[in-house]
């Protein structure tokens, strides 16, 4: 596991466990503190995506990614998640929501289109194999002589 990981894998597997036992439990308060967990992990995961190659190169940034995790996960009313949320992923979302969905639409529409061309592809290319497949052993039958079939 390298060095740039372990904070990562550290929050994934500590609040996995957490978060499926927030969806056992009766309790819905729970439920959000997770559920707002993995938004605002979703988004600086998306966000560090692009900018790691910089961050690299700060000293301690592990360090402080470890930290930020950790906040985020604290059993604290006022957890990093939620201190995010409302502070930074919130107000973009209501921004940019909008925006957002059209794109999201779009981008459904595209894999959609993508998918169903990949498929007739893959059934033409198909078809067109079991037809010559057909036709090689079909010539194959022709040019044999049938079986003498004496029963007596």
């Amino acid at each position: 596991m390298s060095k740039g990981k372990s904070p990562s894998t550290t929050s994934v597997v500590s609040v996995a466990g957490r978060s499926v036992r927030a969806i056992e439990s009766e309790a819905k308060d729970d439920d959000t503190q997770w559920l707002l967990y993995w938004v605002v992990y979703s988004y600086l995961h998306f966000v560090e995506f692009f900018i790691d190659i910089i961050l690299w190169w700060f000293p301690f940034y592990y360090t402080f990614k470890l930290l930020l995790c950790v906040w985020c996960m604290a059993p604290i009313k006022q957890n990093g998640s939620k201190v995010l949320y409302e502070n930074v992923v919130k107000p973009l979302v209501d921004r940019y929501g909008a925006e957002l969905d059209k794109t999201e639409k779009e981008l459904q529409d595209t894999i959609k289109n993508v998918s169903q061309d990949l498929q007739q592809s893959a059934n033409d290319s198909l078809r067109q194999r079991v037809v010559s497949n057909v036709r090689e052993h079909a010539d194959h039958f022709r040019d044999e002589s049938p079986p003498d079939l004496d029963f007596n």
